[in-house]
C-alpha cells in the first residue's frame, strides 16, 4: 500500500490551529517557517500521531503506533491524527526511540500546542476553518508554479546557468527546438540527449530564454513535482526536466496525466527532457512501456525522436575559444586559437565544449595543472576548493557532497535531507549558511563531469575524509534512492576506470533494494572490459546478497550485460555460451532469457548456422510466457531471412503475426509494416503495399522520422512505375519535413533532382547507389539483437 500525500485543507488547518508556530514537541522551540534570502520558507514536516501504514515487521520499533489496526489510510492523514514536528524531532519519534513516544503522548502535545483552537471553537468559527480547508484543497487542484530558470553560476564559468559564452555551433538544434515550441497540438514532449558536457542544458536554458514574453518558462523543481500532476496551463508553457533518469517513475505520471487531461482550451504545453541517453530503463519507465495503453497514449504526443547532441567541429571550436580568450585577456592571436583547439580535442575527441572552456581556461590560469582530461578536472576542482576552504566550514563541504550525488536539491528537501542523515553526520542548519552560499550549497559541485570526479576522489582519502564522504553518499542514498542511483549510472559513464567507482553502490542495500540491484546491474555496460576484475568484483557483490526473487534477477540481468560485453567486443564464441547459460539459468518471467535467444541466434547467424539462429528464433516466438516485445523482434528476424530467400509469403505471414500482438512498441510495428510492404510490392500486389505505407502515416505513436522514410519508399515506387505525380506530392513532403533521419533527407533530395524537381542550388551530396531503398535501413540493422537494457540496434 502507497503513501498518500496530506491534503491541502489538512495542512491549512493545522497551520490555522497552531498558535505558536514551533514545533509541537514542548521541549523544542524550534520554529516552523523561517525567512531565507528574504522569502517565507517552512521548514517543518506534517507527522502521524498513528502511523498510516503497517510495518514489515508487527512487532518492530518503527511503526508501532500503527496498531490496533482500527483506522483506515484516509482517517489516519485527517487533522485529528496529524501534528506538525520540525524534521530532527520526527526523526526522533519515528525511527529514533519510537518506543518513548505514544500515541497518547503525542496527543498531549497535540492539545498543548493547539489549546482550545478546535474544542472550543464556536459554530461560525469553525465554519470559517472548514471553509479555510476546503478552499485549500480546492486550489490545490489548480496549483500554480513557481517558474524559474537556473541562475545558479561557478565563478569560472564552467556552470551552463553562468551563459559566460555564446550559445555557438547550434544553429540548426536551436531551429529545431523552435519547431517545437510552435508545432501543432496542444500538449507535446520531447527529449534532448548527449553525453556530459556536450551542452544539453545549456541548449535548453537558451531555448527558454529564447520564448516570446508571453510564456511561462523553467526548469522543473522537486517542489513542484506533485503540483505538475495536476497542472493546467492557462499560459503558453514550456517546463524542462534535467537528469530525467533519476525522475523516470514520477515523468512516467506526469507525461501519461498531461496527454490524458489535456483539452483543446488549455494553452499550449511542451516539455522538455534531457538525459544522457534515451536508450536505457528511464525512458522505458518515462513512457509507461509496462502499461501498453497508457504508452500508445504518450508516445502519440511525442514531438520526434530524441534531438541527440555531438560535440561541436573544429569551426564552431575555434568561434568558442575565442570568444572565451577575449573576455579574460587581450584578442589572442589566430596562432594560439589553433593551439587551443588542437587542446581541446586532445583533451576531448569528441569536441564538446565544456572541453573547450576548460583549455581556454586552462591556458588563462597558468596555475592549473595541465595534461590528461582526468588532471585538469582535479586541478579545476582543487582551484575551486581553495577558493572556499577558508571560508567553508567542513559539514558545509560534506553538505555539498550529499547535495552532488543528487544532482542538487531544492530548500524544501533540504529538512528531509537531514531526516535521513548517516552517522556519523552533521549536516549544518539553514539557518547556519550564508544565504549567498545557499543555492550553490545545495545545487551540489557542477558540471556533473567535475561533481563526479570530486566525489570518487574523496572516496578515497584517507581517515575521516573518507568516511564522512560515504556517509554523505549514505545519506543522499536515504533522501532519494532513485536520484542516487541515476548519480552513480553518470559517474560510470563518464568515469569507467576510476578507482572508487565501484565504492559508490556501497550502501545501504536494504533501504530500496529493488533500486539497489538495478544501480548495481547498470554500472556493468560501462566497464566496457568483461575480463575486467571490478565485473566480477559487482558480481560478488551480487552474489553476497541472500537468495531472493530480485537478486535472481539482478543475476540474471548482469550476467546477460557481461555477456553483451564479449559480444560488442567481437568475443562472439564466449557471448554464446553466457547466453546459452542464460537460457538455461534465468529465473522464470525473466526476459533475459527471451533476448538471449535472439543474441545466440544473431550470432549463429554471423557464424553462418541458419538452422540453429532459426531455432533460437522460434523458440522465442512459440513461447506463451516470452513478452510480445521480444516475440516482434524474433518474427521481424526470421521474416527478413524468408525475404533474403524471396519467400515473401512467408515474410508477409511474419510480418503480420507481429501486427497481432497487443504489446509491441512502435519501432517494432514500424519494422513489420515497411517491410511487409515491401514484399507486397514485390509480389505486385501495389494495393496492399500502399495500404501499409498508409498504415504507418496514420498510426500516432510512430515517429513523423519513419513517416517521413514510408514516404520516400512510396516514392520510389512511383518513380519505378512511371507516375511521376505521385512521386512528386510524397517528395514535397519529404523535402519540407524538418524532421528526417539523414539518410532519408539525401536520397529524397537525390530523386527530387533526379525528377528535375529542384535546380542546381538545391543539390546536396552527389546521389548514391540505391539499389535498396533508402527506407530499408531505417530504424535499426535487418538483424535485430537485445542489448542491455536497450530495445534497439546492434
Amino acid at each position: 500500500m502507497p503513501k498518500k500525500s496530506i491534503a491541502a485543507g489538512e495542512r491549512a488547518a493545522l497551520l490555522l490551529a497552531n498558535g505558536t508556530m514551533v514545533c509541537y514537541r514542548p521541549e523544542c522551540p524550534r520554529p516552523l517557517v523561517v525567512t531565507r534570502q528574504g522569502q517565507l520558507v517552512t521548514d517543518f514536516e506534517i507527522a502521524h500521531i498513528r502511523d498510516e501504514l503497517p510495518p514489515q515487521d508487527p512487532s518492530a520499533d518503527i511503526g508501532w503506533r500503527y496498531w490496533p489496526d482500527d483506522l483506515a489510510q484516509e482517517e489516519r492523514n485527517q487533522f485529528d491524527n496529524l501534528i506538525l514536528l520540525c524534521p530532527p524531532c520526527h526523526k526522533l519519534i519515528d525511527r529514533g526511540s519510537p518506543r518513548d513516544f505514544s500515541p497518547e503522548l503525542l496527543h498531549e502535545w497535540k492539545r498543548a500546542a493547539e489549546g482550545t483552537a478546535f474544542d472550543d471553537l464556536s459554530s461560525e468559527i469553525f465554519e470559517i476553518v472548514d471553509l479555510t480547508a476546503r478552499l485549500a484543497n480546492a486550489l490545490g487542484a489548480r496549483p500554480r508554479l513557481q517558474f524559474s530558470l537556473p541562475a545558479l553560476a561557478s565563478e569560472d564559468g564552467l556552470s551552463f546557468a553562468s551563459r559566460s559564452a555564446t550559445l555557438t555551433g547550434r544553429t540548426e538544434e536551436q531551429s529545431a527546438l523552435s519547431a517545437f515550441l510552435s508545432s501543432e497540438g496542444v500538449f507535446s514532449w520531447w527529449a534532448i540527449v548527449g553525453e556530459a558536457g556536450v551542452g544539453k542544458s545549456r541548449l535548453a536554458l537558451e531555448c527558454c530564454h529564447g520564448v516570446p514574453a508571453d510564456w511561462d518558462v523553467g526548469f522543473v523543481r522537486d517542489a513542484d513535482q506533485d503540483a505538475l500532476l495536476e497542472f493546467i496551463p492557462h499560459r503558453p508553457t514550456l517546463l524542462v526536466v534535467d537528469y530525467a533518469a533519476a525522475r523516470a517513475d514520477w515523468l512516467g505520471k506526469l507525461l501519461f496525466s498531461l496527454t490524458d487531461r489535456s483539452t483543446a482550451d488549455w494553452a499550449r504545453l511542451r516539455v522538455l527532457l534531457l538525459e544522457r541517453t534515451a536508450k536505457a530503463k528511464w525512458h522505458e519507465a518515462a513512457t509507461c512501456q509496462a502499461r501498453h495503453h497508457d504508452s500508445l497514449r504518450i508516445m502519440s504526443v511525442r514531438y520526434a525522436e530524441p534531438l541527440e547532441l555531438d560535440g561541436l567541429p573544429r569551426d564552431a571550436t575555434r568561434l568558442l575559444i575565442a570568444e572565451v580568450l577575449s573576455a579574460l585577456s587581450d584578442p589572442p592571436s589566430s596562432t594560439l586559437i589553433e593551439d587551443l583547439v588542437d587542446r581541446a580535442f586532445e583533451i576531448d575527441p569528441a569536441g564538446r565544449p565544456l572541453f573547450s572552456l576548460i583549455a581556454a581556461l586552462e591556458f588563462a590560469d597558468p596555475q592549473l595543472v595541465s595534461g590528461s582530461r582526468d588532471a585538469v578536472l582535479r586541478g579545476l576542482i582543487s582551484r575551486r576548493n581553495a577558493q572556499t576552504a577558508n571560508d567553508k566550514p567542513f559539514a558545509t563541504t560534506v553538505l555539498e557532497l550529499a547535495t552532488t550525488a543528487l544532482g542538487g536539491i531544492d530548500v524544501e528537501g533540504y529538512p528531509t535531507l537531514r531526516a535521513n542523515e548517516v552517522a556519523p553526520l552533521v549536516l549544518p542548519n539553514l539557518s547556519d549558511l550564508p544565504t549567498a552560499d545557499i543555492d550553490r550549497t545545495l545545487g551540489g559541485m557542477v558540471p556533473d563531469i567535475l561533481g563526479e570526479m570530486w566525489i570518487l576522489d574523496e572516496l578515497g582519502s584517507a581517515g575521516a575524509q573518507a568516511s564522512a564522504c560515504k556517509a554523505a553518499l549514505g545519506t543522499a542514498w536515504g533522501y532519494s534512492p532513485t536520484r542516487y542511483a541515476a548519480f552513480v549510472d553518470r559517474a560510470a559513464r563518464d568515469h569507467p576506470s576510476h578507482a572508487q567507482l565501484l565504492a559508490l553502490i556501497n550502501v545501504d542495500c536494504e533501504r530500496d533494494p529493488e533500486t539497489w540491484f538495478e544501480m548495481v546491474c547498470s554500472v556493468i555496460p560501462h566497464l566496457r572490459d568483461p575480463r575486467s576484475p571490478r565485473v566480477a568484483r559487482v558480481l560478488d557483490l551480487l552474489q553476497s546478497r541472500p537468495p531472493s526473487h530480485p537478486r535472481a534477477r539482478a543475476l540474471a540481468e548482469a550476467g546477460f550485460s557481461v555477456a553483451n560485453l564479449w559480444l560488442a567486443g567481437g568475443a562472439r564464441l564466449t557471448a554464446h555460451k553466457l547466453y546459452t547459460r542464460l537460457i538455461d539459468a534465468a529465473p522464470s518471467g525473466s526476459d533475459v532469457r527471451w533476448q538471449s535467444y535472439t543474441n545466440r541466434g544473431v550470432i549463429e547467424l554471423d557464424l553462418g548456422n541458419r538452422a540453429r539462429a532459426e531455432a533460437d528464433f522460434f523458440a522465442v516466438i512459440s513461447s506463451s510466457d516470452a513478452t510480445d516485445e521480444s516475440r516482434a523482434c524474433c518474427l521481424n528476424n526470421r521474416a527478413d531471412l524468408r525475404m533474403d530467400d524471396d519467400d515473401h509469403l512467408g515474410a508477409i505471414a511474419d510480418r503480420s503475426f507481429v501486427l497481432q500482438l497487443r504489446e509491441t512498441s512502435y519501432n517494432r510495428r514500424y519494422i513489420a509494416l515497411v517491410r511487409r510492404a515491401k514484399s507486397l510490392w514485390a509480389l505486385e500486389r501495389y494495393e496492399d503495399a500502399n495500404e501499409d505505407v498508409e498504415a504507418i502515416l496514420s498510426t500516432a505513436d510512430i515517429a513523423v522520422e519513419q513517416k517521413m522514410a514510408a514516404r520516400l519508399m512510396r516514392a520510389e515506387w512511383a518513380a519505378g512505375m512511371g507516375d511521376r505525380a505521385k512521386a512528386e506530392a510524397d517528395l514535397k513532403q519529404v523535402i519540407a519535413s524538418r524532421r528526417n533521419f539523414p539518410k532519408v533527407t539525401e536520397a529524397a533530395t537525390a530523386l527530387a533532382n533526379d525528377l528535375g524537381m529542384l535546380d542546381g542550388s538545391a543539390l546536396v551530396a552527389p546521389r548514391t547507389d540505391r539499389d535498396e531503398s533508402a527506407a530499408a535501413s531505417i530504424a535499426e540493422p535487418e538483424r535485430q539483437a537485445y542489448f542491455s537494457r536497450t530495445r534497439g540496434p546492434t
